[in-house]
């Protein structure tokens, strides 16, 4: 005889079922969502930037918004990187740190002019780009009554422009995989100093880039080192990433301006602008000898329209289609020189005498018709700076009589041939 139906049974196990899936399908959506930490809030969905902190570099803040968008992974020494498409946006922010004017760098001096100490000459630095606002020579005079040393760099006041020998000028940033960059100034703010002296370290300065936050995103370290007497003045230059991601910096800075005109008149002008260069590998394979017999030219030829502020000098087409490669810059006069090299490996057998983080060197002119000062620019190649990486900018300057013997007196000049 058949069964009577569970008209009840019917009823609740569908029920069930579709409880059960409905609670299933409520775990797996609710499991899938980032878990807050611990005594914190509910972080933001992947795929959106959130708060994170990492280490202090350099006594900075260095906690905020990192730069990127898009999921982090695993990058180097384990810090996550953004990865995806470039956020331009995280860059639009950058400026850098102004800090109190009780921390300016200018009037800060480095050697001194006393004959019978152990400088050669004396650097007085300045507030504008933590360049130099004047380097004099302590046995070299003007006249024979020695009441007044050369002064071979001097900084140049055209209201309301300047030119500061050897300042930084600015930084331009950028995310790897996008052309844009922004550039963040370095050179002078008005609200206050943009360098620092680092407290304890002898001529080391320091500025730093932050983001909107102000969170520091790069410290950039500039040492300014005297070699008892020797005319070589060392610039240990390096710029750091403190971001978590990836980032691309162009490096831009003032190198020599003008040596003054000498008070004998006779031939007339006598200032150059003059470079040191290699040869391409197949002309001379050591890359070891440095000429400057091509690349030579009358301060007059090259101030060209007044219009003009900057005129490319390196690489020229001359220098590209012969490949030649830059080893050193600098100006002359009939006595004295002031010029840019890299800080070789005068150890090693066989230093690499390139200037290498140097990419293009322009004429750069101010001040009124007739009275221009011409000065240098520097820019580097790009720079890629991995998170917590930093990269290399240094370079040696020569400040000092044109003298054979001076040159051969100290390694780096003689090694590049600087007598030249």
């Amino acid at each position: 005889m058949p069964q009577p139906k569970n008209t009840l049974a019917r009823l609740l196990i569908p029920a069930a079922a579709i409880v059960l899936g409905l609670g299933v399908t409520w775990a797996f959506i609710n499991g899938s969502k980032v878990k807050p930490p611990a005594g914190g809030t509910e972080a933001a969905a992947v795929g959106t930037e959130v708060g994170t902190t990492t280490p202090e570099a350099g006594g900075s803040k260095v906690e905020g918004q990192p730069l990127g968008s898009g999921v982090q992974t695993p990058a180097v020494g384990g810090v996550p990187v953004p990865t995806g498409a470039p956020n331009l946006g995280a860059v639009e922010g950058l400026k850098a740190r102004v800090f109190d004017s009780s921390a300016s760098v200018g009037g800060v001096v480095l050697g001194s002019l006393d004959k019978a100490g152990d400088s050669a000459q004396q650097v007085t630095m300045s507030v504008v780009g933590a360049g130099v606002g004047s380097i004099k020579l302590s046995e070299h005079f003007l006249s024979v009554k020695e009441d007044q040393q050369v002064e071979v760099q001097a900084e140049h006041f055209f209201k309301p422009q300047v030119t500061t020998p050897f300042a930084a000028l600015w930084v331009d940033v950028g995310i790897p995989g996008a052309a844009a960059k922004k550039r963040v100034s370095l050179f002078y703010d008005a609200g206050g100093p943009v360098w620092r002296a680092v407290q304890g370290k002898t001529g080391v300065f320091e500025a730093f880039v932050d983001d909107a936050s102000g969170a520091a995103v790069l410290r950039i370290e500039r040492a300014v080192e005297l070699t008892p007497k020797a005319f070589e003045i060392g610039f240990r230059q390096t710029v750091q990433n403190l971001s978590a991601m990836p980032l691309e910096v162009v490096w831009v800075q003032m190198g020599p301006v003008d040596l003054p005109q000498d008070s004998t008149s006779y031939g007339g002008d006598k200032r150059r602008i003059r470079f040191g260069y290699l040869l391409a590998p197949a002309y001379d394979p050591t890359r070891q000898q440095v000429l400057a017999d091509e690349h030579s030219h009358p301060r007059q030829d090259v101030l060209g329209n007044a219009a003009e502020v900057e005129i490319t000098q390196w690489p020229s087409e001359k220098t590209t289609k012969e490949q030649h490669e830059l080893s050193w810059v600098g100006f002359t006069n009939r006595y004295y020189a002031t010029g840019v090299y890299p800080l070789i490996d005068t150890a090693s057998a066989k230093p690499d005498k390139s200037f290498s983080w140097v990419e293009r060197v322009t004429r750069d002119q101010m001040g009124p018709v007739g009275g221009q000062v011409v000065g240098l620019r520097l820019y580097s190649k790009v720079r890629t700076l991995a998170p917590g990486g930093s990269t290399d900018l240094s370079m040696g300057v020569y400040a000092g009589p044109m003298d054979n013997r001076a040159f051969k007196a100290e390694a780096r000049p003689a090694a590049l041939n600087l007598k030249k």
